[in-house]
């Protein structure tokens, strides 16, 4: 039978099974305070293994829409690249898009080119009026962005979820693990 499952299949097992032909997959943030939230913890392992776009919904009282003004996390990489144009329809209905790259220590006060700006300019030819910026960390990458998602004003974080699964057990990368235990709103996450 299509669609079964072995009998002590996992919700994440289940979900995943789904969500590999979804365009995009909706989750909920945990909630640390209901106990039994590590059995429905799924949506780093949705970010991580589905191989589709995962928006996750914070916690907390219920948002009048969001995707207005977007802050997208950018390094470089592949799973931020995939994030950004995963997340391109939600980026050109957007009023405002801003692009951050987070520093390392090692570069702060210095000139390097802002990879960030490259982005813009590879979002306008689809549409997507962007501002481009560098930013220091301040504690921590994850605590950076979520900080700047404040100043900013945004209502929507994207971003690159880096993770593997290793020894049994699912290891995160520090900043999508920061976000996902202390974001207050919604956040697009691929791989």
């Amino acid at each position: 039978m299509a669609g079964s499952y072995p009998d002590r299949a996992s919700v994440a097992d289940v979900v995943l099974g789904h969500a590999r032909t979804a365009d995009i997959v909706v989750a909920a943030q945990s909630d640390r305070s209901w106990q039994s939230t590590l059995y429905l913890d799924v949506a780093d392992r949705l970010a991580v293994e589905s191989g589709r776009p995962v928006l996750i919904v914070a916690n907390g009282p219920p948002r009048q829409g969001f995707g207005k003004r977007v802050l997208v996390a950018w390094n470089a990489r592949r799973e931020a690249a995939r994030a950004v144009f995963d997340a391109l329809p939600l980026l050109q209905r957007a009023e405002e898009v801003k692009a951050i790259t987070v520093r390392p220590q090692e570069q702060q006060g210095s000139t390097v080119a802002v990879p960030a700006g490259d982005l813009c300019a590879a979002l306008a030819r689809h549409g997507v009026k962007c501002l481009s910026d560098s930013v220091g960390p301040r504690a921590s990458v994850g605590h950076t962005l979520l900080t700047h998602a404040t100043e900013y004003g945004s209502d929507l974080l994207v971003m690159g979820c880096y993770g593997n699964r290793g020894c049994a057990r699912f290891v995160l990368g520090g900043a999508s693990r920061h976000v996902l235990e202390h974001m207050a709103i919604p956040v697009l996450m691929s791989h």
